[in-house]
């Protein structure tokens, strides 16, 4: 008799495109706008930025992924990212996956970065006034354990 044991998991991309990109700019500091919440392995998540800046100054466009809902605890691995529409190259802004990160829902951002303005609006990730934001999620749930006959 020998057993195995492995990790469920629920793997997703969320996409967030911001069309009309330069329209967002004055919306205020520390207004963010927000993609529409997604479920990944039975929690919410969505993707944001604060086309104005925060307290942080307005040379910053902090873009984040936020997980939502009920308070929760659990394990992921992320790749947030800008991607360039024409070619599909992207641009990692935060990443974690060598090992699980454990995060909660308790409204602070799972992944967080600051992305120099100037840099962003001249590396070319930003095409006919649209921005494309994605991130690569996966949710780590319970470990299975199973047992399995040998010969």
């Amino acid at each position: 008799m020998a057993s195995r044991c492995a990790p469920t998991m629920a793997r997703a991309t969320l996409a967030f495109e911001i069309v009309g990109y330069n329209l967002h700019k004055g919306i205020g500091k520390g207004k963010s706008i927000l993609s529409t919440p997604v479920s990944i392995g039975r929690y919410r998540w969505c993707i944001g930025c604060y086309p104005d800046g925060t307290d942080k100054g307005k040379e910053y466009i902090p873009v984040f992924l936020l997980l939502l809902g009920k308070p929760a605890e659990l394990r992921v691995l992320y790749d947030l990212r800008f991607v360039n529409k024409a070619s599909g190259l992207s641009s990692s802004v935060d990443s974690y996956l060598e090992s699980p990160r454990v995060v909660s829902s308790d409204g602070k951002p799972v992944a967080f970065e600051l992305v120099k303005r100037s840099e962003l609006e001249e590396s070319g990730l930003q095409q006919d006034d649209c921005l494309l934001i994605e991130c690569n999620i996966t949710v780590i749930k319970e470990t299975l354990l199973v047992e399995e006959s040998v010969g």
